[in-house]
This record gives C-alpha cells, sequence and structure tokens, in this order.
C-alpha cells in the first residue's frame, strides 16, 4: 500500500507542473515565427515584435514604407529579412533601427511564404511564382523554377549544399543553389508540405492533413510516423534538436492539436499542454532560443491575438503525459466554445467541434432551464456554417426571461450541457 501510495503522489505532482508559462500576446499573429542565436521574431498585421532575453520583453517595429501585415521573416542571427503583404521585401537593421528595401518591382506584387538564408544567398516560396533567388544580399533577384511543377512554395529548408522545397503538391530538391528543382514525392500521401526539418540523413515534413513523414533515402521514398498523433493533423511548423523533434499543429476541430514532440525522431509523438492556457489548440509556429522552447498560438477565432508560450527543454522531455496520449488515441471528443457574447440578450452563438462521423447537426437538441423545465421551442435553436467537424450554434433567446439556461445536445448517445447566462 505504501508504494502504491508514493507512485500516486509521485503522477500527480509530476503532471501538476505547468511546463508552459505565457510570455506574450501578439496583435495578428501571423505564421512568420522564427528564431536565430538569442533573436526571436514574429510576424504580426502590426510589424515585427522580438525579443532577446528569451521572451521577457518584447520590442515592436513597424515599417513606415509598407504595410504592417507581416507573411515571413527570416535570420540568419545577423540579418533580418521581412516580407510583407504583397508589398515588398525589407531588411531590418536591428543597430540602426530601419528597414532598408530589398525587393524589386516584381517582387513587390508578389505573396512570400518563406525566406531561407544561407551566406550571401537569400530564397524565397511564393505563391504562384516559384523561387526566387538572390546571390548578394538582395541586391538583385532572379526567378528559379526549373523543374518545379508547382509554383506554390510554402517553405525551403537548406542543409548543406542542398535545397530542399516544400510546394502545395509535392517535394523538391536541389543540388546546385536551386538552378534545378527534382520532384521527390512517391509515398506522400499528402503533398501540400508546410514545414521542413532533419535528423541526420532523415527528412521529415509536416503536412496539410496528412501529418509528419520522413525519408531515409533524400526523398526518394516516403514513411507516414503518425503514432500518437491525431487524425487529420496539420503540421504548420517543426524544429528538431538532437533526435527531437517538435511540432506546432492544428485539426479541423481545434480539441487535439496545438504542441507534439518525439524522442526517438518520430517513431512515436506525446503531447505536454500544461500552462497552455488557450482557447483553441492551434499551434502555428514554434521555435528555440538555447534551453527554451517557444510556440505560437492562434487564438484568432475569440480574439484576434496571437499567445507565445514558452518551455523549458528539458521539463518537456522528463514529464509525464499519459493522460494526454489517451485523449489523442480516442475518438468521440465534442467541444464547445463559450457562448458569445456573455450575457445574451437577443443571441447567443456557440462554436461547436467534433471528431466522428456522428450526424451532429440533425442530433437531439433541446434548451433547459436552471431547474431542469424544458423551454418551449420555436425553430430558434438552429446551427449554420455547417464544415466537416465544426458547425455554429446559435440559440435565439431574445423571449426568454433572464437566467441560466442549458442547451442540450445528444452527441453519440451521450448527453453534452451548454451553460448559457442569459441578461438584461
Amino acid at each position: 500500500m505504501k508504494k502504491f501510495i508514493i507512485i500516486f503522489l509521485f503522477y500527480c505532482c509530476n503532471n501538476a507542473i505547468s511546463q508552459w508559462s505565457l510570455s506574450t500576446i501578439l496583435p495578428n499573429a501571423s505564421y512568420a515565427f522564427f528564431s536565430e542565436d538569442n533573436l526571436l521574431i514574429a510576424g504580426t498585421d502590426h510589424g515585427i515584435f522580438f525579443t532577446t532575453d528569451y521572451g521577457d520583453n518584447w520590442i515592436q517595429r513597424s515599417n513606415s514604407a509598407s504595410n504592417d501585415t507581416v507573411t515571413a521573416i527570416g535570420t540568419d542571427g545577423k540579418r533580418v529579412i521581412v516580407a510583407y503583404w504583397r508589398n515588398g521585401l525589407y531588411e531590418y537593421d536591428m543597430e540602426l533601427d530601419t528597414f532598408i528595401k530589398k525587393s524589386n518591382e516584381l517582387l513587390d506584387t508578389v505573396l512570400i511564404f518563406k525566406i531561407a538564408l544561407s551566406g550571401n544567398n537569400i530564397f524565397l516560396g511564393t505563391y504562384n511564382c516559384g523561387v526566387f533567388r538572390s546571390t548578394d544580399l538582395g541586391a538583385t533577384w532572379l526567378q528559379i523554377n526549373v523543374g518545379l511543377n508547382y509554383k506554390i512554395v510554402e517553405t525551403i529548408y537548406i542543409k548543406g549544399d542542398t535545397i530542399f522545397a516544400g510546394s502545395g503538391n509535392g517535394f523538391y530538391v536541389s543540388t546546385n543553389n536551386g538552378d534545378n528543382w527534382i520532384e521527390k514525392s512517391e509515398g506522400l500521401k499528402k503533398k501540400e508540405i508546410y514545414t521542413i526539418t532533419t535528423i541526420g540523413n532523415r527528412i521529415f515534413v509536416g503536412t496539410n492533413g496528412g501529418g509528419v513523414f520522413y525519408s531515409s533515402d533524400g526523398g526518394n521514398s516516403w514513411h507516414e510516423t503518425n503514432a500518437g498523433l491525431p487524425k487529420g493533423l496539420s503540421v504548420n511548423s517543426m524544429i528538431s534538436i538532437e533526435n527531437n523533434l517538435f511540432i506546432a499543429a492544428t485539426t479541423t476541430i481545434m480539441i487535439v492539436g496545438g504542441f507534439y514532440f518525439s524522442t526517438n525522431s518520430g517513431d512515436s509523438w506525446i503531447t505536454i499542454r500544461n500552462g497552455l492556457n488557450t482557447f483553441l489548440n492551434k499551434g502555428i509556429g514554434i521555435a528555440k532560443i538555447k534551453d527554451f522552447i517557444f510556440i505560437l498560438m492562434d487564438e484568432s477565432w475569440e480574439k484576434a491575438v496571437g499567445k507565445v508560450f514558452r518551455a523549458k527543454i528539458s521539463d518537456l522531455l522528463s514529464a509525464t503525459t499519459v493522460d494526454e496520449q489517451i485523449e489523442v488515441k480516442n475518438e468521440g471528443h465534442f467541444f464547445a466554445s463559450k457562448p458569445i457574447p456573455i450575457p445574451a440578450k437577443e443571441f447567443t452563438r456557440i462554436k461547436i467541434y467534433w471528431d466522428s462521423d456522428y450526424d451532429v447537426v440533425n442530433s437531439y437538441k433541446e434548451v433547459y432551464n436552471n431547474i431542469g423545465s424544458k423551454m418551449k421551442q420555436e425553430n430558434n435553436l438552429f446551427i449554420e456554417n455547417i464544415q466537416q467537424n465544426n458547425a455554429e450554434l446559435i440559440w435565439d433567446c431574445s423571449k426568454v426571461p433572464s437566467g441560466v439556461y442549458f442547451i442540450v445536445i445528444n452527441y453519440n448517445g451521450t448527453s453534452r450541457f451548454i451553460p448559457v447566462l442569459v441578461g438584461r
């Protein structure tokens, strides 16, 4: 009995530790999230935000010569290159605290997804224009698309003399600085690639809706490696540290997603969410500074903000995750957001998410008051904006008095209760 109690207390205490802590809240954060050495930069609709002290303090910088909607960021620790929404490419000089234009007239109209730097070379992945390269730090640009069959290039990763490009429909490799590209997508069940990294000779790609795939032969063949990850995972960002992989991801239902990591080169995955206090489990960026991992979580469906959290890598690698793994492997989740507004006066709107084939739209739905009496319905409880695994539940509460009510939905044989406060 004593042994059981000791083990139980250790399990509870280990899971009670909050591995993640909030570093900052950003306005309208984008997918531009990048680190190098001690520098971490995030792109937003209000310019760039950066920190050089492990996320304790953040500095905002706006570019008066461009709009402030940032679509991509690249840095090698010395130079910071920033792309704005169809409005040019600039280098931010941190010492002079100024922006220097690096794009020509063509690039000023191009949507840039990715910036990768290597020596004097800058590579750009773009929407419908393929890849651009500058070999003189942005003074001149050349479009390099020979062999590139699909021109939506969402990510670029450089390893030595080899360049990997992930497009909206396949994986490409160049061994001559981008002069020629060879497609290598055999075995990729999902070909839209958001992010690329490597461990040794293994190449890892994060896909849209297909999780993670790896190749051990330079991209000639690909293998799915999603043990422990939820179905339909979109991997928005991925980094490697020694034999560990860290990803920021999302699913269509938003119940599972956010952050996952692997300690065995992608063979299996686990998650730690203690301290990730977000409305949605939507991870859109991940980065590293020394001993810390940073993740950018999108909160735009409830509030137009992004939240940056940080955690010590050692805390994540040593944490217990039994309960999280069980949640990932089982289906049958149902989740409802907070009713908006609070309190409701005329209408209330609630986002609902589920992860099975159950027909939620046509299921039993009723409203009860706080003493358990069913309210009379006059076609005032309905569902709109129906997607594959999410929708919006709307209740016209204009004819009921102030008080607490419960919307009851039958989901897969179980009643789910959504409390709503009505006040006038």
